[in-house]
C-alpha cells in the first residue's frame, strides 16, 4: 500500500527557493531598518556642534544582524544622562547639596520604540516576498 501526494515536488521547490532567498532578504531588511533608525535618531539628537548628530553609523549587515552606534566620546552621556563637574573636576551641587544630574535625551531608545511597529510591518512584507 502506498500513498501519493500531489504537488509535493512544487512545495519542496518553493521551500528550497525561499531558503536561498532568506540570507539576502534578511540582510536587506536589517540594513533598511538601520537606515530608518539612524534617520529618525538624528532628528531626535540634540545639536550644539553637530558632531553627535553626524556620527550615527551602522555596521554592515551580516547573517540578518546589524548594529547602530555612535562613536562620539560623549554619546552615552547624552543618551543616558550624566552628573555635572566644574572646571576643577569637582562635582557641582544644587541648592540642596545634591550633585547635579543632566537627564539623558534617550534619542536612540526613542527611535527604536517609535519604529518598532514599522519594523514588524516591514518584516511581514519581507517574509511574504520570500515565499512568493
Amino acid at each position: 500500500m502506498s500513498v501519493e501526494i500531489e504537488g509535493i515536488d512544487d512545495f519542496i521547490a518553493k521551500l528550497d527557493n525561499a531558503i536561498k532567498k532568506i540570507p539576502k532578504k534578511s540582510n536587506e531588511f536589517v540594513k533598511k531598518s538601520a537606515e530608518n533608525l539612524i534617520e529618525y535618531t538624528k532628528d531626535l539628537t540634540p545639536v550644539d556642534t553637530g558632531n553627535l548628530k553626524n556620527n550615527w553609523q551602522r555596521t554592515r549587515p551580516y547573517m540578518g544582524s546589524i548594529k547602530v552606534y555612535n562613536n562620539t566620546e560623549y554619546a552615552a552621556h547624552m543618551e543616558y544622562g550624566h552628573r555635572v563637574k566644574n572646571r576643577r573636576g569637582e562635582w557641582v551641587k544644587d541648592e540642596n547639596g545634591k550633585i547635579k544630574f543632566v537627564k539623558g535625551a534617550y534619542m536612540l531608545h526613542q527611535g527604536v520604540e517609535e519604529l518598532r511597529d514599522n519594523f514588524e510591518e516591514d518584516a511581514k512584507i519581507i517574509m511574504d516576498g520570500i515565499f512568493k
